[in-house]
């Protein structure tokens, strides 16, 4: 008889081998957390942009993001540092897909990280 091997999971289930995570809010959680811890400028940029998002959403005409001072039409849904976006973006093309391509992705970003979403709804 041979030696016991066992069977290998598919690669969807195998998230955690190796340190690697195949779960998408995990994966943004740490690109967002190293981001942060990677300087003090970045953790400062990081509490004014989300101080700053608790402003604008007590400035709200509406739940969708009207702004009182400024014509319906303009809104805002997101706001992120620019440092961390274009971090998000490089993480993106590493694994041959594109940050936020899809009015999907956006409300999920929003859904899971409500720290930069200026609106209520989307």
């Amino acid at each position: 008889m041979g030696r016991y091997r066992p069977t290998r999971l598919p690669d969807m289930q195998r998230s955690g081998e190796h340190g690697v995570t195949r779960d998408r809010e995990k994966a943004y959680q740490a690109v967002i957390n190293i981001w942060i811890k990677a300087s003090p400028e970045n953790f400062n940029t990081c509490a004014q942009v989300v101080k700053q998002n608790k402003i604008r959403k007590a400035g709200m005409r509406d739940s969708f993001g009207g702004l009182k001072e400024f014509p319906k039409d303009i809104r805002i849904g997101l706001s992120i540092p620019p440092g961390l976006y274009y971090t998000l973006v490089k993480y993106e093309r590493m694994h041959n897909d594109e940050f936020m391509k899809t009015k999907a992705d956006l409300r999920w970003f929003a859904l899971k990280f409500p720290q930069f979403c200026v609106v209520d709804r989307i």
